[in-house]
């Protein structure tokens, strides 16, 4: 495998990694590249199988999962695991998907209280504390100029970065510049049968989340786990109940208070504006 290319879809996690994998990446021509998926089961039969040498691989907690790293760790996981992922993988090409930072937080609780298992279920305002920077997740984890240039300096390859906004609004223009980076033929992907991958969690369902997996924290230590495999193949576990079958009650969005939403935005401005360009400039190579 001396000459086979690899690249690398580090995510984010919530930036639209599942739509990716499952309505673009999988439908990229094996002749033209492999998509290994989240490379869990790839044996080396596979391998040796498949008719391309030119592999991806997607993953976003490849690098660090921001749910289960120590508070305030997640960037410095994300380096340390880079240097372990680049030294296994020395040419390999990254590509980097992000989300408006607002939007990103956001996403981020809403997964945090719709799992089970987690050592505290905060509110949002505990979440991303911004008196404190005391919260689940710190404010210095989503500086994406820091990530970027962290990658090109550990790797010594400028990442392929993109909005999962312009994912959602525009697909076939990201599928388009994906085609360049990666360097396949047009793949003429119909997304037409594309699927919506993941479910929102709204205010009301928020609070049932919260209140559910706090009961679990107790039943748990009679033997009863609300989140058991027995459960979650069935689909009975609570975040897929409240999130999928409660989805038609009337609720209201769940958004951060007008103060915070400010400040996410002026304290994330010239980090946006400076991607936005970096965006722009790879684009225009």
């Amino acid at each position: 495998m001396d000459k086979s290319e690899f690249y690398i879809h580090l995510g984010l996690p919530k930036t639209g990694t599942t739509f990716l994998q499952e309505n673009i990446f999988s439908k990229f021509d094996s002749n033209d590249i492999s998509f290994l998926g989240k490379a869990k089961c790839v044996s080396i039969w596979d391998l040796m199988e498949m008719p391309s040498n030119k592999y991806l691989i997607s993953s976003e907690h490849l690098l660090a999962n921001p749910f289960t790293c120590p508070t305030g760790k997640w960037f410095e996981v994300f380096k340390a695991n880079l240097k372990k992922v680049h030294h296994k993988f020395p040419n390999a090409k990254y590509i980097l998907t992000l989300r408006k930072h607002e939007s990103l937080i956001l996403s981020y609780y809403k997964e945090h209280i719709s799992k089970g298992n987690r050592s505290i279920y905060p509110s949002l305002k505990k979440f991303y504390d911004v008196q404190n920077d005391n919260g689940q997740v710190s404010k210095n984890d989503f500086y994406f100029k820091e990530m970027i240039e962290e990658i090109e300096k550990i790797t010594s390859q400028r990442p392929f970065v993109f909005f999962q906004e312009r994912l959602k609004n525009n697909p076939n223009l990201v599928i388009n510049d994906l085609e360049t980076f990666l360097n396949i033929p047009k793949q003429n992907i119909d997304l037409v049968q594309g699927k919506k991958t993941n479910q929102g969690v709204k205010h009301r369902q928020s609070i049932l989340l919260i209140f559910f997996n706090k009961i679990n924290k107790i039943t748990r230590g009679f033997g009863l786990n609300l989140y058991s495999p027995f459960l979650v193949k069935r689909g009975l576990t609570p975040d897929y109940l409240i999130r999928s079958k409660l989805s038609w009650l009337s609720d209201k969005p769940l958004q951060f208070t007008e103060e915070i939403s400010a400040f996410i935005t002026e304290n994330y401005k010239e980090d946006l504006e400076w991607v936005n360009n970096y965006i722009k400039y790879q684009n225009n190579i």
